[in-house]
C-alpha cells in the first residue's frame, strides 16, 4: 500500500511542472502572461492535481503522462470563452492543431455527457441569465468529457475506467459551476437549481473517490476541499 505521502505530495512538484507547462507553451507560440486563468496554480489546477494523485494510486509515473497534463491546460484554454480575444489567430490554430494531432490519447473514448442529465433533471435553461452571461458558459460538456477521458485514458483496468471518466467529468464540472455560482451571487442572483447541481456534483465526485479508492477516499476529500475552501469554490 502507498503512504499518503507519495500520493499526495506536493513539495517542489507545482514548480516543476510549470516549468515544462511553459516551455510547451513557447513551442506553440502561446504568450501565457496574455491568457487569464493561468496562473502558476489556481482553481483550475486542481484537475491537474487529482489526474496526478489517481496516477500515483496506479502508480503510474506522473512524468510519462506529463503530455497529458498539458493537455488538459490546452483544452482549458481552448474552452475559455472569455479569453478568445487574447489569443492570436495564429495561436488559437496552433492551439487546435496540437489537441487534433494528440486525439491519439483517447483509445476508447467515452461520452457520456452528465452535464445534460443534470441540467434536463433540474430544468436549467442556458439563456435563462444571457443578458449578464454567455448561454455557451454553461455548454462545456466537450470540456468535461475531454479531461475525463484522459482520467480514464491513464488506467489499464477497462472495468474502472467509467468511473475515472466520471470522477474527472465531476470534478471540473462542479469547479465550473461553482465559478458560475459566484458571478450570478455578484451580481445578486441566487440560482436553487444551479446550486442543487453542484450538490449532486459533490455527491457524484465524492461516490466515485470512494468507490476507485476506499482506502484513501477521506485524505482526496480532505485534499480537494481544501483547495475549494482555498479558492472559495466549496460555499
Amino acid at each position: 500500500m502507498k503512504k499518503l505521502g507519495q500520493i499526495f505530495e506536493r513539495r517542489g512538484w507545482t514548480k516543476k511542472v510549470n516549468r515544462k507547462i511553459l516551455k510547451y507553451f513557447r513551442n506553440i507560440e502561446l504568450n501565457i502572461t496574455k491568457v487569464k486563468r493561468l496562473k502558476n496554480f489556481d482553481c483550475l489546477d486542481l484537475i491537474m492535481n487529482n489526474y496526478v494523485y489517481l496516477l500515483r494510486l496506479n502508480n503510474i509515473n506522473d512524468d510519462l503522462n506529463f503530455k497529458k497534463m498539458f493537455l488538459i491546460k490546452l483544452q482549458v484554454i481552448e474552452n475559455d470563452k472569455l479569453n478568445k480575444t487574447n489569443i492570436s489567430q495564429k495561436v488559437r490554430k496552433n492551439i487546435n492543431n496540437y489537441l487534433k494531432e494528440n486525439m491519439n490519447v483517447f483509445k476508447n473514448k467515452i461520452d457520456f455527457n452528465f452535464e445534460n442529465t443534470l441540467f434536463e433533471q433540474y430544468n436549467i435553461k442556458t439563456n435563462l441569465y444571457k443578458d449578464i452571461i454567455s448561454e455557451n458558459v454553461f455548454n462545456n460538456h466537450k470540456l468535461y468529457s475531454y479531461i475525463g477521458n484522459i482520467y480514464a485514458s491513464s488506467i489499464k483496468n477497462e472495468n474502472q475506467k467509467y468511473f475515472y471518466y466520471k470522477y474527472g467529468y465531476s470534478l471540473t464540472m462542479y469547479i465550473y459551476i461553482s465559478t458560475i455560482l459566484l458571478f450570478l451571487q455578484k451580481n445578486n442572483i441566487y440560482e436553487v437549481n444551479l446550486y442543487k447541481i453542484k450538490l449532486s456534483l459533490i455527491d457524484m465526485w465524492s461516490n466515485v473517490i470512494e468507490r476507485i479508492s476506499p482506502i484513501y477516499f477521506n485524505s482526496f476529500i480532505i485534499q480537494n476541499n481544501y483547495f475549494l475552501d482555498k479558492y472559495k469554490l466549496s460555499k
